[in-house]
């Protein structure tokens, strides 16, 4: 937000292969359906019917805006429901000023550019000379409903944020270097003539997942 100062910055969940790593750096959720809105001048929320009483018209002020889906029994009954939902983190203690439904992300980013005409996004990966690159596609499709909105890029902010590791991060790439050396000396020890790639995938997951 610092180095944004007169922008709404957006970090959007999703990214190739299922979550935007730099929506993980920034929350620590692995929910692809999720989005992190900041602003460093304020976001008005709880306005209107939302607020009765003396903020009717004035409403909160809040920096940070995490949206979530809600919660979907089927597939919970099916073990793949989301781990992180509007329910369950909201009734969690969350470092941000607000939580909520994923479904209310573009009605209420509408309202916030609208007032504030500067927006900076934070992409999920670099764009790629193939393939499909969703983040611009989200970003064409907010400045074709904003005339003159300014749109930056933030993720050289993120990524020079993500170069300086602290103790966790440490460990945890310590953590990663240890299982992927663990899997590759399995994988090595299943090498014979003959041996299908296949088969050595397998050796290799099995080491990962175990």
């Amino acid at each position: 937000m610092e180095s944004c100062p007169q922008s709404i910055v957006v970090v959007r969940g999703s990214g190739p292969g299922g979550v935007n790593p730099n929506f993980f750096y920034l929350t620590g959720l692995t929910e692809p359906a999720g989005a992190l809105v900041l602003a460093a001048e304020g976001l008005r929320t709880g306005t209107g019917r939302d607020a009765p009483g003396p903020r009717y018209v004035t409403g909160t002020t809040i920096h940070q805006a995490l949206f979530l889906p809600g919660r979907d029994p089927l597939a919970e009954s099916w073990g793949e429901g989301s781990s992180w939902t509007y329910e369950h983190t909201h009734a969690e203690a969350v470092s941000v000023d607000g939580v909520f439904r994923a479904d209310e992300l573009n009605g209420r980013l509408t309202a916030w550019l609208q007032e504030t005409g500067r927006m900076a996004f934070v992409r999920a990966a670099e764009p790629s000379l193939a393939g499909e690159d969703r983040d611009a596609e989200f970003v064409d499709r907010i400045r074709s409903r904003f005339l003159g909105l300014a749109i930056d890029d933030a993720t050289p902010v993120v990524a020079e944020m993500r170069a300086c590791k602290d103790a966790f991060e440490i460990a945890a790439l310590e953590r990663a270097a240890g299982v992927t050396a663990t899997g590759f000396a399995r994988l090595f020890g299943a090498l014979r003539p003959g041996t299908t790639e296949h088969a050595l995938e397998a050796e290799l997951t099995l080491a990962y997942r175990r």
